[in-house]
């Protein structure tokens, strides 16, 4: 996952012209690092409970068709981020969201998902 977001940074970013919003990510790491980690705690646990956990579970209980449920919360999960975001981190959203969606349909372990979404925003806004 990490990979791919270098990637769509790297790569992709300058090849549609568009930029990451430097101006949030400039603000996030100017919090002290335990605030970022709290931060990246929240994110991780939240939303792999909400949006993996909670909507693929309850969505598939009343659609009965898990596809459907996996890509309604894929994209609540992927418009979620584009408040305070813009528009270009929908990319970025959208790759991890669909990684971490197949991650928790083949394993169903939210652990290994928080753990997976910790990790990739940690490189963003930890070590960077």
């Amino acid at each position: 996952m990490v990979a791919g977001m270098a990637t769509i940074y790297i790569v992709i970013f300058p090849i549609l012209g568009v930029s990451a919003n430097e101006s949030m990510t400039a603000s996030i790491k100017s919090m002290p690092l335990w605030f970022r980690t709290l931060l990246m705690l929240r994110a991780a646990v939240f939303e792999e409970v909400f949006y993996r956990g909670f909507m693929i579970e309850r969505l598939t209980e009343l659609t009965r068709l898990r596809w459907l449920a996996a890509l309604l919360s894929l994209g609540a999960f992927t418009l979620a981020h584009v408040n305070g975001w813009g528009w270009a981190h929908l990319l970025i959203a959208g790759f991890g969201g669909i990684v971490l969606t197949t991650i928790y349909l083949i394993r169903k372990d939210l652990a290994c998902n928080m753990l997976a979404h910790f990790l990739t925003d940690a490189v963003a806004f930890l070590l960077g």
